[in-house]
């Protein structure tokens, strides 16, 4: 199932209706699915429930939150390390490993001739010796002085594999240690010199390899994350040396390697590797070196929308994937070569792109993210469990780009796993709460520190209020930005008593935001902060962390009218609950991450800790994808053994050692159909008919890609070239001064239900709203006629 397509802008990340089985169709017959039980009808009411219920009422978690404070198992700072991993080194020995990867960047990405590009890889590993002093930064145990070229690296790592600091910084530096090694080789080989050439293979390269080779094998050993995404995400250029290798220096050397390494057996260096296999097998390979030579993505600039990553490439990717059935793939997996064994490979990461590039969610599955995981096993299984050294002399990677082809992931990364925050004490901090006081004046030490001023000047205001309760959103970029000032005084009209904190990641956003002058102090300057859905959900932790209740709204809402009445659940079962989700307007429980609201209570700072740190593991995924893992609301998934792996419940684990064993908040649904709704541009959406004037908050679908919507209701605005949210709030702002008191059917307020102001909706603006009115068919069979998400992705279907 696509986890997204036809679905949600940006920040509130895709899902998905329609069923795309031919994708998923591979990995369902080739992953194991438990078989789908006759489980009891559950009450009306149980769409809110806690997944890990049943785990907990087994004594598997016996922990939980404290009252006081937050998680109870929260022994110390330095746990949270395990659960916010810090693989780009950012946090680490004051930025010591953050300066070695900006110059590696710079080193990878720094165009020069072919000769030049010759003696740079020779010499750089010398020089960045020579400036960043590194051969003793790993303490003696781990290893000696020579690990940079991996010498006696394997056998210390057998001892205490635990005690490596930063480890894909030391895979970047032997990936480097690699490519010099190839380097003097091919240089060799090139004046003909084949037995120096051969010496520098047998050594230097050799032993850098499979230094290589035990560091990613002991680092994702350790983690839940997956190899694939990470490395492709991550900003340590491991994938791009090896590519460099690939591309550069193989071709010389791959034919040389095949004669005298591999003595006894006669291999020719342009094997058919696709005999007697489907067409579709030569069709991958061509698209590989095709994409292969277009894949040196810079290590820098923005993570990309979920739907906007898309090419020319795209659907052939996902047509490849769809062709080859699970059969014939395991019997190519059988039959290949060891010489032709990345034909193979190709394909598993075809397979894996194709996953992410449709958002597929393996429904009616224990694992949704089987998919994605199946082809992260093939690649891993295939590369990292025999001899490294070798297979990369030996296999065709010259005429099948194994690491070219990985890159591309690089594009379809929703995060780089970067966190805004400088130190394991400013995350504790945010994770922990600061008893809703605000902070201390800060040092000039850290540039994430700037946004800070922006909370503490809102828990400022708020410390005498009634309740803590602000709104608070991000933007960047010009085309969000030139609205913002219109949102912001929208949004003071429709709610004056509503504080709206807003994260700015560039310049010009915050200058619109500030321009508005609407309490211009809660303008976060976050540029320093990655642009992406982690610095979502670190900015709720931070908010979160001061007692502040938090009432998210992406920047394509539009807010008609107060929408602090409304925050009330679409069923109450007596008690309020610690979180309130929009949700699909045909379902109870299919939550939409771009309107919701958090309580600021120990329970809620946990779920969003937990989630921000799941989210972390999966840089091509969303923060409304994970939202779903978390609350276990895909079809058919095993929490239990996602729970396990993820290291959720038991409190020996990392993740619930630092966090506390999870336990999901309270949480229910907002009125999605009338008060909280969104455009019918997605087939989930929706306004009831005839409640046009009950609107409160509208979600536009302005961050989404136009070819992914279902029914492009605004393409006569988008052809003129207007953006239908500038339209919007250009007609409410210019329209008369609210009046107090209730009315009939003329304007935003003025509800039958809730008398909260009147005012003349301009008719240009009733006509867009309209538009997305709707009825809706009760779907046969269902609790209440509207869907269980944890049954069925299905618009209309049980």
């Amino acid at each position: 199932m696509p986890v997204g397509r036809s679905r949600r802008c940006w920040h509130s990340a895709p899902r998905g209706f329609a069923n795309d089985v031919g994708v998923a169709a591979v990995t369902t017959s080739l992953v194991t699915a438990a078989a789908m039980g006759g489980a009891a009808a559950e009450p009306i009411w149980d769409f809110w429930s806690a997944p890990e219920a049943p785990a907990v009422a087994a004594g598997v978690n016996a922990g939980g939150t404290d009252p006081a404070g937050g998680a109870a198992s929260l022994r110390s700072v330095w746990e949270l390390d395990a659960a916010f991993v810090d693989l780009n080194c950012d946090r680490l020995e004051g930025g010591r490993w953050q300066r070695v990867r900006q110059d590696l960047e710079d080193f990878v990405h720094e165009g020069s001739s072919p000769v030049q590009q010759q003696l740079r890889w020779r010499g750089m590993l010398p020089q960045m010796e020579a400036k960043h002093r590194w051969a003793s930064w790993l303490l003696p145990q781990v290893a000696g002085s020579g690990w940079p070229t991996g010498q006696g690296l394997v056998a210390a790592l057998a001892k205490n594999a635990s005690a490596l600091a930063c480890p894909l910084g030391v895979a970047t530096v032997l990936a480097l240690s690699i490519v010099a090694a190839l380097g003097e080789a091919h240089a060799q080989l090139g004046r003909g010199a084949v037995d120096d050439g051969l010496s520098w293979l047998h050594g230097s390269f050799s032993d850098a390899a499979r230094a290589l080779q035990t560091v990613l094998q002991h680092t994702f050993d350790e983690l839940p994350a997956m190899m694939l995404p990470v490395l492709a995400a991550s900003r340590w250029p491991v994938l791009d040396l090896l590519a460099v290798a690939e591309r550069a220096l193989l071709p010389s050397i791959h034919g040389v390697a095949l004669k005298h390494l591999n003595p006894g057996t006669q291999i020719a260096e342009d094997e058919d590797c696709s005999a007697g296999l489907a067409p579709v097998w030569g069709e991958a390979a061509a698209l590989s070196r095709r994409i292969a030579q277009s894949s040196h993505i810079a290590m820098h600039g923005d993570v990309q929308h979920p739907f906007g990553r898309r090419d020319e490439e795209s659907n052939a990717l996902v047509q490849l994937a769809r062709s080859v059935d699970a059969g014939s793939m395991m019997a190519a997996d059988a039959e290949l070569s060891h010489h032709c064994r990345p034909l193979f490979m190709v394909y598993a990461l075809v397979l894996g792109l194709a996953c992410v590039e449709q958002q597929v969610a393996a429904v009616r599955m224990p694992d949704p993210e089987s998919c994605l995981r199946f082809a992260d096993w093939l690649v891993v299984r295939s590369l990292l469990k025999n001899d490294f050294s070798l297979d990369f002399l030996l296999m065709d990677f010259v005429r099948f780009p194994v690491f070219g082809l990985w890159l591309r992931f690089r594009r379809l990364a929703t995060h780089r796993l970067e966190l805004p925050f400088a130190g394991v004490a400013t995350l504790a901090s945010a994770v922990r709460g600061s008893g809703g006081q605000p902070r201390k004046p800060r040092s000039k030490g850290s540039q994430f520190l700037r946004a800070y001023s922006a909370f503490d000047a809102l828990a400022a205001n708020l410390s005498s209020a009634p309740r803590r309760l602000a709104a608070i959103t991000m933007c960047w970029g010009r085309a969000h930005a030139t609205r913002l000032r219109l949102w912001l005084l929208a949004v003071r009209r429709a709610a004056p008593g509503l504080a709206v904190l807003v994260l700015c990641f560039d310049k010009v956003s915050l200058t619109f935001c500030r321009s508005a002058s609407t309490a211009s102090s809660f303008c976060a300057d976050a540029r320093a902060w990655p642009r992406s859905s982690l610095s979502k959900l670190s900015g709720l932790l931070v908010l979160l962390s001061l007692g502040i209740d938090a009432l998210w709204l992406d920047t394509d809402t539009v807010v008609l009218r107060d929408p602090v009445p409304f925050l009330r659940p679409l069923h109450s079962s007596g008690e309020v609950p610690d979180m309130l989700f929009s949700v699909d307007a045909d379902s109870w429980n299919c939550v939409n991450s771009g309107v919701f609201l958090l309580r600021a209570v120990p329970a809620t700072r946990q779920f969003v800790a937990v989630w921000a740190s799941l989210f972390l593991d999966r840089p091509l995924s969303s923060d409304q994808a994970t939202l779903f893992l978390l609350l276990g609301l895909f079809p058919g998934m095993d929490f239990a053994s996602f729970a396990a792996r993820e290291g959720l419940l038991y409190p020996s684990a990392a993740r619930a050692r630092a966090l506390g064993p999870h336990l999901t908040p309270s949480w229910g649904a907002l009125d999605s159909r009338a008060h909280f709704a969104t455009s019918f541009e997605a087939t989930y959406g929706g306004i009831e008919v005839g409640r046009v004037s009950d609107l409160s908050v509208f979600h536009l679908m302005e961050s989404w890609p136009r070819e992914s919507l279902a029914n492009p209701l605004y393409e006569d605005l988008h052809r003129a070239g207007i953006d239908p949210v500038r339209r919007l709030l250009e007609g409410i702002l210019s329209s008369e001064v609210p009046l107090p008191g209730g009315g009939a059917d003329v304007g935003v307020g003025g509800s039958h239900e809730d008398p909260v102001g009147v005012y003349s909706m301009p008719s240009d603006v009733r006509e867009l709203l309209r538009r997305s009115e709707r009825g809706w068919v009760e779907v046969q069979g269902a609790p209440g006629g509207r869907r269980d998400c944890r049954r069925s992705f299905e618009a209309g279907s049980r």
